[in-house]
C-alpha cells in the first residue's frame, strides 16, 4: 500500500536507534552464547573424541561410552581437560554466528511466516552467511579438533600454535582447510532443516508463556537433533578428514568398513546432550 513519503519519514527509526538496538542485541547474544557454549563444552569435548576414535585406537576400547569417556578424562587427565580448546571454539564460534544474527536481523523485517519464509530467498542467505562466517575461521576449527583429540599418553601438540604449525608443516597450509566443502555441505543441510522446521513451529513457540521456559527449550531441542541427525555423518566424516589427513571417499571407505553404518553416528548422543543443555541454558537467559 503506497505512503506518503512524509508520513513514512515521521514513522521511521532513526538509523542510529537501529545500530544501537543491533548492537545491543549482538552485545546480549555474545554473553549467552559465550555461557552457554561453556556450560555445554564438555559434552563436545566427548563428541569429538568419539568421532576422531581413529587416531586414538586405545579410545575404541578404552571408552564405552558419553558418561564413560568423562569419567575417564576427570579421573586421569582433571577436570580442566574437559574444556580444552573452549576459548578456541569461541574464538571461532562467535564471529560467524555473530555475522549470521545480524543478517537474520536485516532480512526478518522482510519475511513473514507462511510459505514465503520456507523459500529458497529466505534460506539462501542463512546457508550463505553460515558458509561464510566457517570458511572464515575453519582453521581454527581443524586445530582445535586436532587438539582435543590428542588424548594419548605422549601428547603430540603442546598448544594451539604449536599444533597449528605441525599441521601446515606436514600437510601445507591447505591441511588446516581439509573437510572444508564436506563442512558447508553440512551446514547447507543443518540450516534448511532447522529454519524449515523453526519456522513451521515459529507459532506455537511464540504462544508458550516465557515462564514456562523448558518446554521452549525442549521445543527447540527437538528441531536442533532432527537437523544434527540429518547433518551428523558430514559432521563426523569432516573430523576424520581433519585428524587422519584423508580424503572424503577414503574416508568414507574406511569408516564403512570398520565400523559400519553406526560409526558415522558416533558422538551423536554427547552432540544431543550438548545441544538440549545449550538450549535450556539459552532460553533461561532469555533469547529466542
Amino acid at each position: 500500500m503506497w505512503m506518503n513519503p512524509q508520513v513514512a519519514a515521521a514513522h521511521a527509526i532513526p538509523d542510529d536507534v537501529k545500530l544501537s538496538k543491533l548492537f545491543q542485541s549482538l552485545a546480549f547474544y555474545t554473553v549467552t552464547t559465550c555461557l552457554s557454549k561453556s556450560i555445554a563444552y564438555p559434552f563436545e569435548t566427548v563428541q569429538i573424541i568419539q568421532q576422531t576414535q581413529e587416531k586414538n585406537s586405545e579410545s575404541r576400547s578404552k571408552y564405552k561410552g558419553t558418561f564413560d569417556i568423562l569419567d575417564h578424562i576427570i579421573q586421569e587427565q582433571g577436570v580442566l581437560r574437559l574444556w580444552r580448546g573452549n576459548t578456541m571454539f569461541l574464538t571461532r564460534f562467535l564471529p560467524s554466528r555473530a555475522a549470521s544474527e545480524a543478517t537474520r536481523k536485516v532480512y526478518k523485517n522482510f519475511y513473514k511466516i507462511g510459505p514465503r519464509s520456507l523459500s529458497l530467498d529466505f534460506l539462501l542467505p542463512t546457508i550463505l552467511t553460515g558458509g561464510i562466517g566457517l570458511a572464515l575461521v575453519y582453521p581454527i576449527d581443524t586445530v582445535r579438533c586436532n587438539l582435543v583429540a590428542d588424548i594419548g599418553p605422549t601428547r603430540k601438540y603442546n598448544g594451539f600454535v604449536h599444533a597449528g604449525q605441525e599441521i601446515a608443516r606436514t600437510d601445507g597450509f591447505l591441511g588446516l582447510y581439509r573437510g572444508l566443502g564436506v563442512s558447508l555441505a553440512g551446514v547447507a543441510l543443518y540450516q534448511i532443516i532447522y529454519t524449515t522446521l523453526f519456522q513451521l513451529l515459529k507459532k506455537r513457540l511464540q504462544q508458550i508463556p516465557k515462564a514456562n521456559w523448558p518446554m521452549r527449550a525442549l521445543i527447540l531441542e527437538a528441531i536442533g537433533i532432527a537437523a544434527l541427525l540429518a547433518s551428523f555423518p558430514l559432521d563426523t566424516i569432516r573430523r576424520r578428514m581433519m585428524v587422519s589427513g584423508r580424503s572424503f571417499t577414503s574416508t568414507v571407505k574406511r569408516i564403512y568398513k570398520e565400523e559400519g553404518i553406526c560409526g558415522f553416528f558416533n558422538g551423536a548422543i554427547a552432540a544431543s546432550i550438548k545441544g538440549l543443555v545449550e538450549a535450556m541454558t539459552t532460553v533461561w537467559f532469555g533469547w529466542i
